[in-house]
């Protein structure tokens, strides 16, 4: 992987955990139970990040 692929799937991982945070504490007002399902969803986005990114590669 190429080191602005892994900076981006970096910074995208980092937003949609900010982003997810922020929602389940309005959500839950309760900042271990956001920070615990925030963290499930951001690995899952990774995960499906670099899914995404070795598709396309190998369709290249």
């Amino acid at each position: 992987m190429k080191k602005d692929t892994k900076m981006l799937i970096m910074i995208s991982g980092i937003c949609i955990f900010l982003a997810s945070s922020l929602y389940y504490l309005f959500k839950t007002k309760s900042i271990s139970d956001s920070l615990i399902n925030s963290l499930g969803i951001t690995i899952l986005a990774v995960i499906s990040l670099i899914i995404v990114y070795l598709v396309q590669k190998k369709g290249e």
